[in-house]
């Protein structure tokens, strides 16, 4: 006689709640009924008196089919309670008995269906907000910060993310935002005290502002690491919290790039400078600046992108980041810059059709062709000025389209393969979509005067959100929140700041 037991806990979250019910019942040739009746208990016995290697047969069977189970060694530890099992006929399950299940296939006689098992579930994020819900919020915000001169501020911002976490949902369970206004408020009063310190060291002197500025730059990384430790410590799924490591030393890093290029720059300018005409080390200092700008830019998006996923856990639980340098200088000097020329090409072929004689006797007809005559009286130089603008604005919208893909692929790019241990993120964000509620969302808020806002912002956060799905797997369950204290400060401090990124 062994002594081990199998308890059972829950029904793993990336599993269909029927589906692991049906394989409880088939693995054990139970009833539905009974097999329902028996999951609804976590902290149930289901066997004892196992030796180790029949407990971890049955555990892996068990995990299989997707309940999360335990086996406890009764010789080391204290042995589960068993409690009483509501079932549809009580003399199934002897009173404060554990389980008597059938033994396995594999552990005793080879007999009965086998077990299907089963695979990841797709999970997609829904938003159930609307603009008129929101609208409420964000008029009683306005109106209160205005009449506390901005106090409220911290009491609007806690708002507005408890209804759209709220109402941010996956498997049927939202987010929570944790922050109260009081920790909002002491990172904001932080934040102001600092920002006048720096504005009034500028008044000050011309050195002390210079200082000023260096003292934030340096501090740069630091209200990035803490801005990005309180934001996602600040919110939860399934009573579990998000977090973010505290590596000062990689956000440094991080840095390092720029600044390192700003000083080779400038030894480069002073060399150059030395021996050539005065000025020439500019000059060439600039153009230097440039191209290594230019070089590096997409690698150093990628580094900063990548820095900020793979330092962001759930629970105990870091994420992954998918997505390779190549994919970025590809994104940035290939696709884009292909769809922009696309708009520029719209532009100068109507400047060079503009004057041609086809385009006016194409114009010419088509006044003709008008059945109210409505467009008789007009002038024959109308069409100088008419397609001129009619290709102007081609190239601004081949513009807004190149704007729009840049930032559909960038998205894409950063949540498109994340994973968390063995769970994968899948996003696909449309450039056509994207642009569509830009151009709608401005036109609104126009005509509006702005009280479109919460509509806007509400269609804009629902389409994002649409596009991304959880391939959730077996392990998800195995994440266990870390209590960590989190502070406001930092993300308060670099909200005000305006070097708050949003993961």
């Amino acid at each position: 006689m062994g002594t081990c037991q199998i308890v059972y806990n829950s029904i793993m979250l990336a599993m269909d709640k029927q589906e692991v019910i049906d394989g409880f019942a088939r693995l054990f040739k139970l009833s539905p009924d009974k097999a329902s009746a028996i999951l609804a208990r976590p902290k149930t016995v289901l066997r004892s008196n196992l030796d180790a290697a029949t407990a971890e047969i049955y555990r892996e069977k068990l995990v299989a089919i997707g309940l999360d189970v335990d086996v406890v060694d009764t010789s080391l530890v204290k042995p589960v309670p068993a409690r009483a099992i509501d079932v549809v006929r009580a003399t199934d399950v002897p009173v404060a008995q554990p389980l008597a299940l059938a033994p396995l296939p594999e552990v005793a006689a080879d007999a009965g269906e086998p077990v299907r098992l089963h695979g990841n579930r797709d999970l997609p994020f829904d938003f159930a907000g609307s603009g008129g819900e929101y609208c409420r919020i964000w008029l009683v915000n306005v109106l209160l910060t205005l009449l506390t001169l901005g106090v409220y501020s911290a009491w609007a911002k806690v708002r507005t993310q408890q209804y759209f976490y709220g109402n941010t949902s996956i498997d049927g369970a939202s987010f929570r935002y944790l922050a109260t206004p009081a920790q909002i408020l002491k990172g904001r009063a932080i934040g102001l005290i600092l920002l006048l310190l720096y504005f009034g060291l500028q008044q000050f002197s011309l050195q002390a502002g210079l200082v000023a500025l260096a003292a934030l730059v340096i501090a740069t990384p630091a209200l990035l690491v803490l801005g990005m430790n309180a934001r996602l410590g600040f919110t939860a799924w399934r009573n579990v919290r998000f977090g973010f490591e505290r590596d000062f030393a990689g956000a440094y890093k991080l840095l390092a790039l720029p600044l390192l290029l700003l000083a080779a720059v400038a030894a480069l300018g002073r060399l150059v400078e030395q021996g050539g005409e005065p000025g020439s080390g500019i000059s060439t200092g600039v153009g230097i600046a440039m191209l290594l700008f230019v070089l590096l830019l997409p690698y150093w998006i990628f580094a900063a992108t990548r820095f900020l996923v793979e330092h962001a856990r759930y629970g105990n639980a870091f994420f992954a980041f998918a997505a390779r340098p190549l994919q970025y200088y590809l994104l940035f000097y290939v696709k884009a810059p292909l769809v922009f020329i696309g708009g520029m090409v719209l532009f100068f072929v109507g400047i060079a059709l503009t004057g041609s004689d086809e385009v006016r006797a194409a114009f010419d007809a088509w006044k003709q062709f008008s059945l109210e005559g409505g467009l008789a009286g007009l002038p024959d130089g109308l069409l100088s000025y008419l397609l001129p603008l009619v290709f102007g604005a081609l190239f601004v919208v081949g513009y807004l389209v190149a704007i729009a893909y840049l930032q559909a692929s960038q998205f894409n790019l950063r949540y498109h393969g994340m994973s968390l241990g063995k769970s994968v993120l899948s996003c696909n964000v449309e450039a056509g979509r994207l642009l569509w509620l830009w151009l709608s969302n401005t036109l609104g808020i126009v005509l509006t005067a702005g009280l479109f806002i919460p509509w806007a912002k509400v269609r804009m956060v629902r389409y994002r959100l649409s596009c991304l799905t959880l391939h959730a797997s077996y392990d998800l369950d195995d994440i266990v929140s870390e209590a960590r204290r989190v502070d406001a400060v930092g993300q308060e401090v670099s909200d005000l700041f305006d070097i708050d990124i949003a993961l």
